[in-house]
């Protein structure tokens, strides 16, 4: 009965949302409060730049995906106790295979975030009608708007927030884990760096020490091979500097 009662006391053939849109303005500035409201968000959440790094990252991913395809396979940090510990890298015994996971896990991220900024962006611009329908209710000084509509707008606006942070978490944790798989390869790149410069070292003191023997049959055998080891060794270690140079250019796009 107080329920009908108050309906019929607002208006009776429309809710009480509806009739208010049609009813008359207050003394406040509508439209310079709905502009001053557009700029704060603008101030907020300037997409552009949000998005502006994409072309580069995106770049930097498909030059990693080329490179992966020329180069000769080998591992990386193997048997070392310093980088024992992988979190990201799905396969230390390839690193034409970690390249391509960087690229497609790149991929991945960038897809994502702009699939989740979208659907940001869409929240996003709702949330100044919301509040501009808070304020209306507020200015009109009514207490049926102020006690039941002030709430709808108000509760608007907060799940527009909880899922604009909810869609942010995922970007920001996509976009973290890929810049954390770029850190660890990069580590990994220069300790098998390191590893294989020993080696070529040693490599090239056994050729020095070789070379003022007498050529028997067994000393030219090996020989031999360790100048195949040789070539090995530097076109690793060439393969190496050049993978770490993409890999810096990538961290810096990324970060």
């Amino acid at each position: 009965m107080e329920k009908n009662q108050i309906n019929r006391g607002c208006f009776p053939l429309v809710t009480c949302e509806e009739r208010f849109k049609d009813a008359e303005k207050f003394t406040f500035n509508e439209t310079f409060l709905d502009g001053n409201i557009r700029k704060l968000m603008n101030t907020y959440y300037n997409w552009g730049e949000l998005l502006a790094f994409a072309p580069y990252a995106i770049s930097g991913l498909e030059r990693l995906i080329v490179m992966s395809h020329q180069r000769l396979d080998f591992p990386i940090g193997r048997n070392d106790k310093a980088t024992s510990g992988l979190h990201h890298i799905k396969d230390p015994e390839s690193f034409r295979t970690t390249l391509l996971q960087i690229g497609h896990q790149g991929y991945l991220a960038l897809l994502n975030a702009h699939i989740n900024i979208d659907k940001i962006r869409n929240y996003n611009s709702k949330v100044s009608s919301h509040i501009k329908d808070a304020v209306r209710y507020l200015m009109s000084r009514n207490d049926f708007y102020i006690a039941n509509l002030l709430s709808i707008s108000m509760g608007r606006i907060k799940e527009a927030a909880d899922r604009i942070k909810e869609y942010l978490q995922k970007v920001i944790s996509e976009l973290k884990t890929v810049i954390e798989l770029i850190q660890e390869t990069l580590l990994y790149v220069e300790v098998t760096k390191t590893i294989n410069g020993n080696e070529l070292e040693r490599v090239e003191l056994n050729l020095k020490s070789l070379s003022g023997r007498w050529k028997t049959r067994q000393n030219v055998e090996r020989t031999s091979a360790l100048n195949i080891a040789k070539r090995n060794y530097r076109e690793v270690i060439k393969a190496l500097q050049e993978g770490r140079q993409e890999l810096e250019n990538l961290k810096g796009d990324w970060t």
